[in-house]
């Protein structure tokens, strides 16, 4: 792993043959729990699958699983995401072509004697020869074709995530479930039942709530609350909110940026 983020992966979609699946022969995701609410989700492809493919797979499933333990917001301790790349080689062809070109004459001569006895007797004989000359010329061309070489590209992502509970300083850089599970669940895979079974406030599975803390001190009144507090609401969007917030043009200038830029851009611009 290369970097360590938190925040958002602002990801292009595009589709490919990994499927939401755990352990699935052409693609899907493997999942290794390091803490009570911490997991290492790893999402792969076959050569039919894009980058953008796995990276929505395993982003949905970070989403899952926050929402199946009870949370509704995760955050992105690490990432990292690459290829394993393989090549194939085809074997090669041989072709010959050959061809044909000559002429040729033949000569021929004969020579006759006649000799005649007398009453109308005599003979006749003959003799000659002929001749047939060819010439000519073949000339062959042989072509090696060699094989052609493949690459093939199996792309890899890999998440670590802990889960965030509402109300805690982390909340306010972590990531929703719902936003993610609606950005890219149909991207990972997910039909429209599945999605809407995931995004419904039910979904989320219960979990005990925290005890309140009880205090002695009095209520703030309007002369203890800071003038800077009214403006702090603002601080408190998500990196998410602030992205989703962002015109046409602008969402375009920070997915061409690298993770760290874009987390430390929608931070500033909270």
């Amino acid at each position: 792993m290369k970097h360590a983020i938190i925040g958002i992966i602002a990801l292009t979609l595009t589709a490919g043959c990994a499927t939401y699946t755990e352990g699935g022969a052409f693609g899907g995701f493997n999942e290794t729990p390091l803490a009570r609410d911490t997991y290492r989700i790893q999402a792969y492809g076959n050569g039919l699958t894009s980058r953008q493919k796995t990276n929505a797979i395993a982003m949905v499933r970070a989403a899952d699983l926050a929402r199946m333990n009870g949370y509704s917001l995760f955050m992105i301790l690490d990432y990292d995401e690459w290829a394993d790349t393989s090549h194939h080689t085809t074997p090669a062809t041989v072709t010959t072509d050959t061809s044909y070109s000559g002429s040729g004459y033949t000569s021929a001569s004969a020579n006759c004697n006649t000799i005649g006895y007398g009453y109308g007797s005599g003979s006749t004989w003959c003799s000659g020869n002929a001749r047939t000359n060819v010439s000519g010329n073949a000339t062959s061309r042989t072509t090696i074709n060699p094989g052609q070489t493949y690459e093939t590209e199996k792309p890899r992502t890999d998440l670590v995530v802990k889960f965030v509970s509402e109300g805690t300083p982390e909340a306010s850089n972590a990531l929703s479930v719902r936003q993610i599970m609606t950005r890219y669940g149909n991207a990972a895979g997910l039909n429209a039942e599945q999605l809407a079974a995931r995004i419904t406030p039910a979904s989320v599975a219960s979990k005990p709530a925290r005890p309140a803390q009880l205090t002695m001190t009095a209520p703030p009144t309007a002369q203890s609350v800071p003038a800077s507090r009214a403006s702090s609401a603002a601080d408190e969007r998500t990196i998410e909110e602030v992205y989703a917030s962002l015109p046409p043009h602008e969402k375009r200038r920070v997915d061409a940026m690298s993770i760290p830029e874009r987390i430390g851009y929608l931070k500033a611009s909270r």
